[in-house]
């Protein structure tokens, strides 16, 4: 009786749970918006890495703005600190081309001002 009455309980647990799922209409696509930040986030730790001796991950903000049919315009700040712990901080500005057929973005120009000690 007792291993039916558990059997019973764990088949009740496990149609709670599956209850419990997801159904919403998300896709899981990404919006062109947040795949020309990523691009522009790379780009930019990838530049912040050849020209200067920093630590860890830099704080980037992003400003999105449609400037043509696929093109983007992504502009913001960025804030790094180096490996003595003093911070800089700069400007940047990136355009970004939208492939519509492929569904990719890449970064057609990306340019950072000169980093500024705080």
């Amino acid at each position: 009786m007792k291993r039916i009455i558990s059997l019973a309980m764990v088949i009740l647990f496990c149609i709670s749970l599956c209850a419990c799922g997801d159904n919403s209409s998300n896709t899981g696509t990404k919006s062109v918006e947040s795949m020309a930040q990523e691009e522009v986030k790379y780009n930019i730790m990838a530049q912040i890495a050849i020209g200067y001796e920093t630590e860890g991950l830099p704080q980037i903000t992003y400003f999105v703005n449609k400037s043509g049919e696929n093109e983007y315009e992504v502009t913001g700040k960025i804030t790094v600190k180096d490996k003595y712990g003093d911070t800089y901080t700069g400007k940047y500005d990136a355009l970004v081309e939208y492939d519509p057929v492929t569904d990719e973005c890449s970064v057609k120009n990306c340019d950072i001002d000169s980093l500024y000690k705080d």
